[in-house]
């Protein structure tokens, strides 16, 4: 056995025992799969970042799935050698959720991509607010 299993056995109980989501480690794919619901996930990604050095976003990505989004997020560290993916839902009738960019300053061009192919809205970044949203009191109007 190797460092490498030790390090994803304990980084699985660890996601487990803190966020309640099960963990899974493809020895042979060597990955950490972890399907969240969308309330934990900005939990998940600022644990994995600031107890396990995750604080690479290599990849943000979204697919459409029936009525749902899947919003998959591909984190590194340079101290755990597997990545850990991240995955969560999103309803297509509330496509809102919560910007990462706070974790991830790279997560904002990752999420204005997302926002300009399928429409979701990441609250706390500014330039995912639709124009609907910008002026609710005028209906969408423009203020000028």
């Amino acid at each position: 056995m190797t460092g490498r299993y030790y390090e994803a056995g304990f980084l699985s109980h660890d996601i487990k025992m803190v966020i309640g989501a099960e963990a899974d480690y493809n020895q042979s794919l060597k990955k950490i799969s972890v399907n969240v619901r969308k309330e934990s996930l900005t939990f998940l990604l600022d644990f994995l970042f600031t107890k396990w050095g995750f604080n690479y976003l290599l990849l943000m990505q979204c697919r459409e799935e029936g009525d749902k989004y899947r919003i998959t997020y591909v984190l590194s560290s340079r101290k755990i050698s597997v990545p850990v993916i991240a995955e969560t839902f999103l309803l297509k009738s509330v496509p809102v959720f919560t910007t990462v960019g706070m974790i991830f300053r790279c997560a904002y061009g990752y999420e204005r991509e997302i926002y300009s192919k399928f429409g979701i809205v990441f609250e706390g970044n500014p330039d995912t607010v639709s124009y609907y949203v910008k002026n609710p009191l005028t209906g969408g109007e423009s203020d000028e």
